[in-house]
């Protein structure tokens, strides 16, 4: 490891150090909260008790309670812990670029992935991204591992990933079938050993999220296979009043109770909103299609996501600069499975949060499959400029 990118780590955890500090004292958001009320009832009762509940995926309040296990009862633990987490998964994107376009491509992206200002700042909030990145950022180094040296241990390696990345968000799942593609197209031996590949992946994903299911049916009787927030997430991206944003103005739970029609059972309850909203989007398609324009260009623009006018057009800003750089990126390295991966995953959390509801730390794993692609473009600039001044 060279000092540079040594200098770069530590820099970058030096940023995230100082975020976690800056957010340990704050009152906790309503999902923050959440997030905690599950880890602490891991922590204390377990993971198969009924106090845990399934309405979030399990894999983000299990690290929570193993900290708390390990280091003692104090969220700032919590924070540093993540702190530690976002400042290694910059090694990624470093060593995509790298084994592409060598050491100066891969220091920039380490560079751009220290200075992310999300990632620094979500690094010190009671949210599931930093662990999401890091699963994100693993599966992207696993399909390049793949590509470049197919074998059995390589996509069963890949499989576990996605699997440990659903049970941190199950949005991660809308990529797998874009991966065929890009192992398709990497062209990995013959299309058969592709389709054995993509097989044992997905095998293997499903066996890492059984153990959940089985809990899941053991807690509440019903096979539920990692979380039951389905329907409140269609609901806050289709409601009457919906901006293509959650809202904290709107009584999502109330919403929720007048369409269960008083349901207990926290399944079917959220069985019945999934189908009455998607009732909605079938029989108002145009309704569908503005709102998803609208959560789109959220993602990159914070529209109506409670940011005060300063920090909604810095932030709008950095978005636009983020698509430039990224579509440049992708343009470059069209023909490299680096560019291809990156592309997918943009391609499948686009259209899962165009469906749902967006939000800007939802584009946080499309931002770090970007930043390899970026990188390499990067270095190659450079190199030409260096080349036509020797000259």
């Amino acid at each position: 490891m060279s000092r540079s990118l040594i200098g770069i780590l530590l820099l970058a955890l030096a940023l995230r150090i100082g975020a976690a500090i800056a957010c340990d004292g704050h009152a906790f958001s309503a999902d923050e909260a959440h997030w905690q009320r599950m880890a602490e009832a891991v922590w204390r009762h377990g993971l198969l008790s009924t106090e845990a509940g399934f309405f979030r995926p399990p894999l983000y309040p299990l690290l929570i309670a193993c900290i708390y296990s390990i280091l003692g009862y104090e969220p700032l633990f919590v924070r540093l812990t993540q702190a530690v987490l976002s400042a290694a998964t910059c090694l990624i994107p470093y060593g995509l670029a790298r084994n592409v376009y060598g050491e100066r491509a891969g220091l920039y992206a380490a560079i751009l992935a220290a200075c992310h200002p999300l990632f620094i700042f979500f690094s010190g909030i009671f949210m599931a991204e930093t662990l999401l990145l890091a699963c994100t950022g693993l599966a992207l180094w696993q399909v390049q591992r793949v590509v470049d040296r197919p074998n059995a241990p390589r996509a069963v390696g890949l499989g576990v990933i996605l699997g440990l990345g659903a049970l941190c968000k199950p949005v991660l799942l809308i990529w797998v079938p874009l991966l065929f593609v890009v192992l398709w197209k990497a062209r990995i031996g013959r299309w058969i050993c592709g389709v054995k590949y993509m097989t044992l992946v997905i095998l293997t994903l499903v066996l890492t999220i059984v153990p959940w299911t089985l809990r899941n049916k053991q807690v509440s009787g019903h096979p539920v296979p990692i979380s039951t927030n389905l329907g409140v997430n269609l609901l806050v991206g289709h409601e009457p009043s919906a901006t293509g944003s959650y809202s904290d103005e709107a009584d999502y739970w109330h919403m929720v109770e007048e369409i269960a029609g008083g349901e207990k059972d926290p399944v079917l309850r959220d069985a019945l909103v999934a189908r009455h909203v998607l009732q909605g989007i079938v029989t108002q398609p145009l309704r569908t299609l503005r709102l998803g324009a609208i959560k789109v260009a959220s993602l990159w623009i914070p529209f109506g996501q409670n940011a005060s006018t300063v920090r909604a057009i810095s932030l709008g800003l950095m978005g636009v600069l983020v698509l430039l750089l990224g579509a440049i990126g992708l343009w470059h390295m069209r023909h490299s499975p680096v560019g291809w991966s990156a592309l997918s995953l943009l391609v499948a959390l686009v259209g899962v949060h165009a469906l749902f509801f967006a939000h800007i730390r939802f584009r946080l794993p499309i931002d770090l499959a970007l930043i390899a692609p970026v990188a390499c473009w990067l270095a190659n600039a450079m190199s030409r400029g260096e080349s036509y001044e020797g000259t």
